[in-house]
């Protein structure tokens, strides 16, 4: 252990209460790890060591990037688990508008580049090769494009890479959608943008609103109603100013105020006819509902002793078949019985018989 010594004399202030006590050297201890920490750095600095990875060729390199496309999908969502997919690349597909346009911009490059001068015969071959197959592509969009129209196509099918349609399935579609059109323009407004199906779907969400909304459809019915009554009202006093007969019966059965007056009045002398009676009437209905009810609760209590007796009946027949089942078993074991006990008994006879027989010989 390294032992440091400070002296702490020169630095301390005078105190008057220990200038009589003599001055003494202070020792303070001081730990080694200062020094282990240096010796570490030290051996961290020369295990640090700069690695140079080999360079690979640049034509290697070159294929490798020219004819792959690395994409990174990162995940920069910070989650902890993912943190090892946050560089991860990865190799994607190239379709052949991609593959093109990618041999344009490197054919741009090279015709744009100095050291093009050297290899312009190669350039050039590129070049009318990438013309080439831009032209056939072209063409071969002018086909399937010309198929799509309504004229009469000579093939009866455009085969494209991946996909092939059908020219006559295209021109049919193509007639169905006029028809449908003209239909929705004598039907339906001209300037409408929708389908048919938009509209029939619409009107399919629109009735299963109102099989579900009783309160709505009441209210519906009661304004159709009242607009068809209306209607009827009005096409009648149309006739009824031309046809005197129309308008005299309508005159008749119209209601005026004295006329409903009167009727009032008639309804109040007939209630008071029985003005004496109704209280009567009312206890007598009021004995009826009370009957009513006892003879409704006497009909439920005969119904479930109704209902215990046929489960008597049924638990009695039960009983029954088991008391049946049980006397033909009695009458099985007491019929095995009694052909045992003879069994027993020939048994018995016979073997006295022998016993007879054995002391007859002896003797």
């Amino acid at each position: 252990m390294k032992v440091e010594v400070i002296d702490l004399s020169a630095t301390q202030a005078q105190d008057p209460l220990h200038e009589e006590e003599p001055k003494e050297q202070e020792v303070f201890e001081t730990s080694d790890n200062e020094g282990l920490v240096d010796e570490e750095t030290d051996e961290a600095r020369q295990d640090q060591e700069v690695v140079i990875d080999p360079v690979a060729a640049q034509d290697e390199a070159r294929m490798v990037f020219e004819s792959t496309i690395v994409v990174s999908p990162g995940d920069f969502s910070g989650r902890i688990d993912r943190c090892a997919d946050l560089c991860r690349t990865g190799r994607a597909g190239e379709s052949v508008d991609q593959r093109l346009a990618r041999i344009g911009r490197e054919l741009q490059e090279i015709a744009l580049s100095q050291e093009a001068e050297e290899h312009v015969d190669e350039a050039q071959e590129l070049q009318e090769m990438y013309r080439a197959l831009e032209r056939e592509r072209a063409q071969e969009l002018g086909r399937v494009q010309a198929r799509l129209q309504l004229g009469p196509s000579e093939e009866g099918a455009v085969r494209l890479p991946r996909v092939t349609l059908d020219a006559g399935d295209c021109e049919r579609i193509v007639e169905l959608e006029r028809k449908i059109a003209s239909l929705e323009a004598s039907v339906g407004q001209t300037s409408s943008t929708k389908s048919v199906v938009t509209c029939v779907n619409e009107l399919f969400h629109k009735v299963s609103l109102l099989e579900n909304n009783e309160p709505l459809l009441e209210k519906f019915e009661t304004s159709m109603k009242r607009i068809s009554k209306e209607y009827e009202e009005s096409i009648i006093g149309r006739r009824a100013t031309k046809d005197a007969a129309l308008q005299k019966h309508i005159t008749d059965d119209l209601k005026t105020t004295d006329t409903k007056v009167a009727e009032i009045y008639n309804s109040y002398n007939l209630l008071k006819k029985y003005t004496g009676v109704l209280p009567d009437l009312i206890n007598r209905v009021q004995s009826l509902n009370t009957l009513h009810r006892e003879v409704r609760d006497a009909a439920t209590t005969i119904q479930d002793f109704d209902q215990n007796v046929a489960q008597l009946n049924a638990q009695a027949e039960r009983w029954d078949t088991l008391l049946t089942e049980m006397e033909e078993k009695l009458d099985l074991h007491e019929a095995s019985f009694e052909k045992n006990k003879e069994d027993i008994f020939h048994w018995i006879s016979a073997l006295e018989a022998k016993l007879d027989g054995q002391k007859g010989s002896s003797l």
